[in-house]
């Protein structure tokens, strides 16, 4: 029981959410700290106005950030609720982002890590995870935070491309050329990561049928996005 109050403590667990189970597994390194969570009987769940009862339950897992120099994995079946309207919908977690397989604490930690100067690849040797892994999470925190900024229209912009992993792989970069400022962002250099980087700017409000002047370098793929 004092290991649940530790746990629940130390990772913000709150009502209706309660730490079941608790185990330690042993393996090769580093042993594994498996923590299951679960949602207290008869609790309801708000979507638009009014409250539901838990319909099924979807299983997930969640890397979370080390304790005592264990790997940490978080599990817990997660409601899903049935709306009025027929519609079944997973309830959200306050530990994670709805599609992710990594904590918010994790996530936060590999930001912290990033922004010191380290690599993709460094930054996943550091979790034992590859650094695609790791790039995945930066990119989706990313976009969080720009759809968060709604913009005014984009009327002016420039495309460029920008290099990391040691100029192995590529992000098509989209900025509003009067404002200064980042409006999307794709990965890859190709005419399907222009079109990634316009979709993220019309998700925070711009149309891209407002664009009036582009400016781009020669790549044939910005060409080709551009005539489209």
């Amino acid at each position: 029981m004092k290991e649940e109050i530790l746990f629940t403590s130390a990772l913000g667990i709150r009502t209706p959410w309660v730490i079941e189970e608790i185990s330690f597994r042993e393996g090769e390194g580093k042993g594994e700290l498996h923590i299951w969570i679960k949602c207290e009987s008869g609790s309801k769940f708000e979507y638009e106005g009014d409250h539901y009862s838990m319909y099924d339950h979807q299983d997930r897992t969640w890397r979370h950030l080390d304790f005592f120099q264990h790997v940490c994995y978080l599990h817990c079946k997660v409601p899903r609720i049935q709306t009025k309207a027929g519609k079944t919908l997973l309830v959200e977690v306050p530990w994670a982002s709805e599609s992710s397989k990594f904590t918010l604490l994790f996530e936060d930690k590999v930001l912290v890590l990033l922004n010191s100067g380290m690599s993709n690849s460094a930054v996943g040797r550091h979790f034992g995870i590859d650094g695609k892994t790791i790039f995945r999470i930066a990119k989706r925190r990313v976009v969080v935070a720009l759809a968060e900024e709604q913009l005014d229209e984009v009327k002016r912009i420039g495309l460029d491309e920008t290099s990391y992993q040691k100029g192995h792989k590529y992000l098509t970069i989209l900025t509003d050329r009067e404002l200064k400022k980042v409006v999307g962002i794709g990965i890859g250099r190709t005419k399907d990561s222009v079109n990634e980087a316009l979709m993220e700017m019309e998700i925070r409000g711009s149309d891209r049928e407002l664009i009036k002047e582009i400016s781009m370098d020669m790549s044939k793929s910005y060409i080709s996005a551009h005539q489209e």
